[in-house]
């Protein structure tokens, strides 16, 4: 066998393996990741995580930016999910609020992902709160990702 087809096929042998190595480094880290973030909540959305007039601000804010696609029930549409009831709570159980918060905001408006400040994302989060019934606090939601990624979601206090 030639030299350079030898030395090919060893050059293409450690690309493969040093790709899988990334591969497998990416998958550690990011179960490292998801374990850390569940072990780090300590606070719950049953906890008033949000204010009345906070959510009164982002009902405003999903009727004037949201309601096109997820309805203005939340109960969703042809394209859009609900935003409501036992599915989308079934759905975010044993999630944070910090990766509602972070996928809103990377996703939403369908047409301007990432278009409104994080104040807005975090009442309109409120909203969706309320309209689910977990209770309102005293203190408003914080559009701090780092902190909403303790916040955990969940069916039942």
């Amino acid at each position: 066998m030639p030299a350079t087809t030898e030395k090919r096929r060893v050059s293409s042998w450690r690309r493969s393996a040093a790709g899988l190595g990334l591969c497998v480094a990416l998958v550690l880290a990011a179960t490292t990741y998801e374990a850390e973030v569940v072990a780090q909540i300590t606070a719950s959305v049953w906890d008033g995580i949000y204010t009345e007039e906070q959510a009164k601000r982002g009902r405003r804010a999903f009727q004037r930016d949201c309601t096109e696609c997820h309805g203005e029930d939340l109960r969703g549409g042809e394209a859009a999910p609900g935003l409501m009831g036992r599915e989308f709570i079934g759905f975010w159980s044993d999630t944070s609020v910090g990766e509602l918060f972070q996928l809103t905001r990377e996703t939403m408006p369908e047409e301007s992902p990432g278009g409104l400040s994080d104040k807005t994302y975090a009442d309109i989060l409120a909203y969706m709160l309320q309209a689910n019934e977990f209770p309102a606090g005293d203190s408003e939601l914080e559009p701090a990702v780092e902190r909403l990624l303790r916040i955990g979601i969940s069916r039942e206090p």
